[in-house]
């Protein structure tokens, strides 16, 4: 990425940022312009509450609750690395207003939210969860010398043109989604508005650990404290574990399957017992091939790591329980 010095014009230091960075903030004093214009613009950045030690110890505390994981991972994961990020992002408040016409009756839809439109990117995989990430401008504070100096400070490349066209096609898409989903009438998008809450700074977490020999991510909200991605290894039986109830599912679909067929005198039912036993048992079984996982505090990542933990542990419990006959001959 090409380069170029520039001058604060509040305390006259020199600044160096991307090229293509059409609005730069000073690490120093926070002064922040547009480059073109000179003009200043509306700025503020998040406090990084959470340190580096503190930060590895969240993401261990996170790791070692998450199913599968082995026995002796406390002992043997060792941080290899911790960077601290600030990443710029522009900010919008959005409404949007749609409406459907049926049987001569008019339904309005309001679709409603902030929208942080990611302003510059790292060239690293913490990109794709940048993009991803939600949070109230509740938090914001005023500039922070020694926090910018002390991270990877990102200036921001995408100009608030660009941010705010993204920003109005999200929610204007978001309303008429709405509407399709309510009504089955003519669908029109009313109006939208969309006004600019400031660009903004949100500190980040990049850490790479090391277990036994092997390495993996973390990637932490360094002001919330969430995990926002996490890599961890599986244990040897864990994943014995999900390939067996992954078998064990397959093999109920295919008894199923055969019993329909018998019924129907069709192999679409053994066809579609089948399918459907392989499409319940894919999440396990992918896992089970795997030496690693991966999890964040989302409400999705959440729901696996608790439907693995259930099926395993019911398997584990039909394993304990079942006993051999005894043949005496």
């Amino acid at each position: 990425m090409s380069m170029k010095t520039v001058t604060c014009l509040n305390c006259n230091a020199s600044i160096t940022a991307p090229q293509s960075a059409s609005i730069i903030v000073c690490p120093y004093c926070g002064h922040t312009f547009e480059v073109s214009t000179g003009k200043a613009w509306t700025y503020y950045m998040f406090p990084a509450y959470v340190e580096s030690p503190s930060a590895w110890r969240k993401a261990l505390q996170f790791i070692t609750r998450r199913y599968g994981v082995p026995s002796d991972f406390n002992a043997e994961a060792n941080l290899r690395k911790a960077e601290l990020y600030n990443i710029p992002y522009h900010v919008f408040s959005c409404k949007a207003y749609s409406s459907c016409s049926y049987g001569g009756k008019q339904a309005t839809y309001l679709e409603t939210r902030n929208m942080p439109i990611l302003a510059a990117y790292t060239g690293t995989w913490l990109d794709d969860h940048a993009k991803q990430l939600s949070f109230s401008v509740r938090g914001r504070s005023f500039f922070n010398p020694s926090q910018a100096q002390r991270s990877r400070f990102h200036m921001p490349t995408v100009s608030y043109e660009e941010a705010y066209n993204a920003a109005y096609r999200f929610i204007s898409g978001q309303a008429m989604a709405e509407a399709s989903r309510s009504c089955s009438g003519s669908k029109s998008l009313e109006k939208v508005e969309v006004n600019y809450l400031g660009l903004v700074h949100y500190p980040f977490w990049l850490m790479e650990y090391v277990y036994k020999g092997r390495s993996f991510r973390v990637l932490l909200d360094a002001s919330g404290g969430r995990v926002l991605f996490v890599e961890y290894p599986l244990s040897t039986r864990s994943r014995v574990t999900m390939l067996t109830a992954s078998a064990t599912i397959i093999g109920i679909g295919l008894l199923t399957g055969l019993l329909a067929t018998a019924l129907t005198r069709s192999p679409l039912g053994l066809i579609g017992g089948l399918v459907s036993s392989l499409i319940a048992s894919s999440p396990m079984l992918v896992k089970s091939l795997s030496i690693k996982d991966k999890g964040s505090e989302t409400l999705g990542h959440r729901k696996w790591s608790i439907d693995a933990w259930k099926v395993a542990s019911s398997l584990t419990r039909m394993r304990a329980s079942t006993r051999l006959p005894i043949i005496l001959d």
